[in-house]
C-alpha cells in the first residue's frame, strides 16, 4: 500500500496551535507533529502528546525565539560580532538594541549569518546537538523524524550535521521537501531555493542510512490552498515507483503569539480540511492511505514486548540479570542498562558485554560498510528479498546502509555518486550490492568501490525498455567483481549480457521460512473474508503485483467457463499495483461475479500466509521468472502449486513432483479443476515441494554462500576483515 505521512510542525510554539495539533491527533487524521523544543509551549505539549497517543518528530529551529546551546555559539547564532583577522569587530547582521536574552536571527538572518560569518555553521551544529538532547531528555525517546522551522535542515552548510545527528540517535525518517512546483504555478524565491536544496540534500541522507519519503507535498499546498482536490491530484499524478509521501501541514487556532504566521486565518483552514476528512479521503481516492504512527512511548513498549523477524537472525547473549544484549550492525544493546549499575550485576553484565565484543569482532564482515542500492516498493519480490539479504549482511557483522533507487532521479544518481567520492575513506563503503542491473545499476554504475550485482528477474528475462537501460545493464554487469543469479537460466542470460563467467555465482533464493509460518487456525477463512466470498469458497491464489510481465489476467476467458461448472471455486488475485491499465482491467473483471474472479491490493506477509493456508493453490502466470519467491513460500507452507512453465518457474516446479506446470490457459484451468476436486496427486505434490525446499532453499546455506562470496570479494578488494 502507498502511504501518506501527514507531519503537523511548529508542535510546542503556543497553547492554541498545540490545542488544534492535539484534536487532529485524537481524531487520527495526523501522523505525527514536529517538536520545537525551544518553543515557549514545548513542556506541556510533550505531557499532552503523551496522553493523545501523538508521535513526536523534532523541528529543527535555527530562526526563532532563545537557543539552547551554550553562551559562546548562541552569541554567534544571534548574530555577535566577530573578527575578520584584522582586530576589528564586525557585524553579520545590524545588532539588535534591547534587553533580554539574545534571540535567533530569522530565516533570512540565519542565510546572511552562513554566508558571512565563518563561526555560524559550528555553531548551528552546537545548537542542533543541544536541540536533540532537549527533545530526548524532554520526550524520553528518540524522535520518530526530523525537519526543520523553515527548511533550515536542508542548507548546504548544515545537512552533514543533521544527518550524522539523526543517523547517531537511529532516526527513521528525515524530510527532503523536494516537489516540482503546479503547472502554471510560480513560487515565492524563497520556496524555489527550498525545492532546488532539498534535492542536493537527499543524496547526504541517504548515503548516512536515513530514509526520505519518495514524494513531498506541502511547498504549494500549504494554508488556504491546502485543499482535498488538490491533495488527490498530485497523489494521482505521482510515478508508480513511488509508495511514499509526505504533507507538511501547519494547523491550529490561530493566535497572536510567537509571529504572525501563528495569527494568519490560514491556521484555521488547514485545521477545518484536515479535522473534517477532507484531505483523508482525497489521500483514499487517490489509492493512498494515511500512516497513522502511534506514539514513540507506546511504539518503544511493542518493540521491546516482540521481537522483529530481522531480530532473531542477529547473534545475542543474555546476562544473568536476564537482559538481551543484542549485537546489530557492530554495536551492542542493551535493553535497560540501568539495571547494570548495581554491584556484582554491574560486573556480570560487563563481562558478558566483553564476549558480545569480541563476537562482533569475530564476524566476517565486521567493519564494512555495504551501500545496498533497489527500489523499495512494498508487497514485491524484490523488496521481500532485499530485507532478507540485509538481515544476512547485518548477522555477518556489516553496516547495511539501504538506498531506495526508485525515489532518486538520474540527476539524484550522479549527485549521490559524486558524494560517494568524496566521502572520507572510514564513511566510504567498502562495497556496494545492487538488486536488479537495471534498478540497483543506474546507480551502481557511478560507484568506486567494489560492485556486486544480484539478479532480479525482468533485468535479464525481459527485453530492456531503451539503449540507454540496455548500457545501464551491460556496463554494471560488465565492472561488477561479482555477479549473483538464482538460477542457471539466469546464469546463461547475464554471461549474454556482458558479465565475465568468472564473476556469475549460482545462489538459490532463501525459502522465507524452513517450517511453515501460518497464523492460528482461529483466524480460518481469512482469504474468504477479504475477498468478500462465503467460508465455503474455494480459492484459488494468484500472488503478483498488476503489472504485463505478471499477466494476471492470463486465466481470464478459461476462468469464468471453469467458474460457471464449479460456482464456488474463485481466482484471488493479490498483489502492488504497478501499472494502473492492468490493475484496472483486474478491478473490471472482479466486478463481474460471472467472471469467479477478485482482485485485491497488496497486504502484509502476515495475512499473506494466512491467504496461503486458506487457498487450495498458489497460481503463477508470470511470463518470466527470475525464481518466484512466494512459489518457495508456498513449498514450505504446503499450499500446492500451479505455474506457467516459464524458464525460472520451470527449475523449481518439477511438474507432477513438486508442483505442476501449464503452457496455456486451458492446461492451467485443468490442473486447477484437478486439485480443486481433491485430486491424491495433491499430497504428493505438498510432500514433495516442502522436502525440496528444505533441502536446496534453507535460509542457513544462503546466508553460508552470501558470507563466502562477500568476504572473497572484501579480500580481493583489499578490504579483508
Amino acid at each position: 500500500m502507498r502511504t501518506v505521512r501527514i507531519h503537523a510542525d511548529d508542535f510546542g510554539l503556543c497553547k492554541a496551535r498545540d490545542r488544534g495539533i492535539l484534536e487532529l491527533a485524537r481524531k487520527g487524521r495526523i501522523s505525527a507533529a514536529s517538536l520545537v523544543v525551544n518553543g515557549p509551549n514545548a513542556e506541556s505539549a510533550v505531557a499532552a502528546a503523551r496522553d493523545a497517543g501523538l508521535a513526536l518528530g523534532l523541528h529543527i529551529n535555527l530562526t526563532e525565539g532563545i537557543p539552547l546551546c551554550d553562551k559562546v555559539h548562541a552569541h554567534v547564532l544571534c548574530g555577535g560580532p566577530y573578527d575578520d583577522g584584522s582586530g576589528e569587530a564586525h557585524y553579520a547582521l545590524p545588532p539588535l538594541a534591547g534587553a533580554g536574552p539574545p534571540r535567533l536571527c530569522g530565516k533570512m538572518g540565519l542565510r546572511k549569518l552562513l554566508a558571512r560569518d565563518p563561526r555560524v555553521a559550528e555553531a548551528c551544529a552546537a545548537e542542533v546537538h543541544a536541540q536533540m538532547d532537549r527533545f530526548i531528555e524532554m520526550v524520553g525517546d528518540t524522535p520518530v523524524h526530523i525537519d526543520g522551522h523553515q527548511h533550515v535542515h536542508i542548507l548546504p552548510e548544515l545537512v552533514e550535521c543533521v544527518a550524522v545527528v539523526a543517523a547517531t540517535a537511529q532516526v527513521a525518517h528525515v524530510r527532503v521537501p523536494a516537489a516540482p512546483p503546479p503547472h502554471g504555478e510560480q513560487r515565492t524565491a524563497f520556496l524555489a531555493q527550498v525545492a532546488r536544496l532539498a534535492v542536493l540534500a537527499r543524496p547526504t541522507f541517504i548515503l548516512h542510512g536515513l530514509a526520505t519519503s519518495a514524494v513531498f507535498i506541502g511547498l504549494d499546498e500549504m494554508g488556504i490552498s491546502l485543499a482535498g482536490d488538490r491533495i488527490e491530484q498530485v497523489l494521482r499524478s505521482t510515478p508508480l515507483c513511488a509508495s511514499t509521501a509526505e504533507l507538511m501541514v501547519h494547523p491550529g487556532y490561530p493566535a497572536h503569539e510567537w509571529d504572525i504566521f501563528n495569527a494568519d486565518a490560514a491556521r484555521s483552514h488547514e485545521l477545518d480540511v484536515l479535522g473534517n476528512g477532507d484531505i483523508e479521503d482525497a489521500i483514499r481516492r487517490a489509492h493512498w492511505s494515511v500512516l497513522c504512527t502511534r506514539s514513540v512511548h507506546s511504539t518503544e513498549r511493542a518493540e521491546s514486548s516482540a521481537r522483529s523477524p530481522g531480530d532473531a537472525q542477529h547473534p545475542s547473549a543474555t546476562c544473568e540479570c536476564g537482559l538481551d544484549i543484542r549485537v546489530r550492525e557492530g554495536w551492542i544493546r542493551c535493553r535497560n542498562a540501568a539495571e547494570h549499575r548495581d554491584g556484582n550485576s554491574a560486573n556480570v553484565c560487563a563481562d558478558e558485554e566483553r564476549d558480545a565484543s569480541r563476537a562482533v569482532a569475530s564476524m566476517p564482515l565486521h567493519g564494512k560498510r555495504i551501500l545496498f542500492l533497489g527500489r523499495g516498493t512494498r508487497a514485491t519480490g524484490n523488496q521481500t528479498t532485499a530485507e532478507r539479504l540485509c538481515a544476512h549482511f547485518t548477522a555477518l557483522g556489516a553496516t547495511t546502509v539501504c538506498v531506495d533507487t526508485g525515489a532518486l532521479s538520474h540527476l539524484d544518481a550522479k549527485m549521490l555518486a559524486t558524494s560517494m567520492r568524496r566521502m572520507e575513506d572510514d564513511n566510504r563503503p567498502s562495497l556496494v550490492v545492487a538488486l536488479h542491473a537495471l534498478h540497483g545499476g543506474q546507480l551502481a554504475q557511478y560507484a568506486t568501490a567494489p560492485v556486486v550485482v544480484i539478479l532480479g528477474g525482468t533485468d535479464v528475462n525481459e527485453p530492456l525498455p531503451d539503449t540507454a537501460a540496455q548500457c545501464i545493464v551491460r556496463s554494471v554487469l560488465a565492472r561488477a567483481v561479482a555477479v549473483v543469479a538464482f538460477s542457471p537460466s539466469m546464469t546463461r542470460a547475464a554471461k549474454d549480457l556482458g558479465a565475465r563467467p568468472e564473476t556469475v555465482r549460482l545462489i538459490p533464493q532463501a525459502a522465507p521460512c524452513v517450517e511453515p509460518l501460518l497464523p492460528p487456525p482461529a483466524s480460518a477463512g481469512c482469504l474468504q473474508a477479504h475477498a468478500l466470498l462465503p467460508s465455503r469458497a474455494k480459492c484459488a491464489l494468484l500472488i503478483a503485483s498488476y503489472r504485463p510481465v505478471k499477466e494476471p489476467m492470463y486465466l481470464v476467458s478459461e476462468w469464468r467457463q471453469l467458474h460457471a461448472r464449479m460456482p464456488d471455486v474463485w481466482l484471488v488475485i493479490v498483489g502492488a499495483v504497478l501499472d494502473h491499465a492492468v490493475a484496472t482491467a483486474a478491478a473490471q473483471s472482479a466486478a463481474q461475479d460471472e467472471s469467479g474472479i477478485r482482485a485485491l491490493a497488496a497486504v502484509s506477509p502476515p495475512v499473506l500466509r494466512a491467504f496461503l493456508r486458506d487457498a487450495f493453490c498458489l497460481v503463477n502466470t508470470s511470463r518470466s521468472e527470475g525464481q518466484c519467491g512466494c512459489i518457495l513460500e508456498a513449498f514450505v507452507a504446503g499450499c500446492p502449486v500451479v505455474a506457467r512453465a516459464c524458464d525460472g518457474n520451470a527449475e523449481i516446479v518439477r511438474d507432477g513432483e513438486t508442483g505442476l506446470l501449464f503452457a496455456s490457459p486451458a492446461d492451467a484451468v485443468a490442473a486447477i479443476e484437478r486439485l480443486a476436486c481433491g485430486d491424491r496427486l495433491c499430497s504428493h505434490v505438498v510432500e514433495q515441494a516442502r522436502a525440496y525446499a528444505r533441502s536446496y532453499h534453507d535460509s542457513e546455506q544462503e546466508r553460508g554462500a552470501y558470507r563466502a562470496l562477500l568476504t572473497s570479494v572484501c579480500a580481493s578488494s583489499g578490504n579483508a576483515p
